[in-house]
């Protein structure tokens, strides 16, 4: 058999393959407990689709860059977005929050945020207001807090809203930031 016959069978046996399973297929939340749960039937409608985009050496590099710009630990970065949009550059959540951080169309007009899409655009964004949060509140259980129910909530409370979405949400991170702490020695 030539390689050309060879070659030919392979590409037509693959052709008619059906594709895996799109991203868009499965679904996943992070429990309580912090677990990560998947399914392909959401019948909880906190689940979210699982998106495999992966941050890539580019994004990875320019996290590491941002963190040494605005002192902001890489892992923190890294967590926060895996939380937020679990690296779908193109997430949008039903409040309107944009972008792999996340980010809402009022604090990404005060950021100058021309292109929430934009994976560099949207993290540097994100990493700056992060910093200005810990600027503000000087401890960065608060400044997640405010990134996930709004700097307001976290002044009137003087401390971490009773919101469980609130209240889970910087658990989830931390917890995730302690866990990743490995990624960035």
């Amino acid at each position: 058999m030539t390689i050309r016959l060879l070659l030919t069978l392979v590409v037509l046996i693959f052709w008619g393959y059906p594709p895996a399973a799109s991203a868009g297929d499965i679904y996943y939340l992070i429990d309580e407990e912090g677990r990560i749960v998947f399914t392909n039937a959401p019948a909880d409608p906190r689940f979210r689709p699982y998106s495999q985009e992966g941050p890539g050496p580019g994004l990875e590099k320019h996290i590491i860059r941002l963190a040494r710009r605005y002192n902001v630990d890489p892992g923190l970065i890294w967590a926060v977005i895996q939380v937020e949009s679990n690296w779908s550059r193109w997430a949008v959540s039903p409040k309107g929050a944009m972008g792999l951080m996340q980010i809402m169309p009022t604090t990404a007009q005060n950021l100058s945020l021309k292109n929430p899409f934009d994976p560099y655009e949207n993290i540097e964004a994100g990493v700056r207001y992060l910093r200005k949060l810990y600027d503000e509140f000087g401890r960065w259980d608060l400044a997640l807090a405010a990134y996930n129910a709004g700097p307001e909530r976290v002044r009137r409370q003087r401390g971490v809203p009773p919101i469980r979405e609130t209240r889970l949400y910087v658990k989830k991170v931390l917890r995730l930031w302690q866990q990743n702490s490995y990624l960035f020695p």
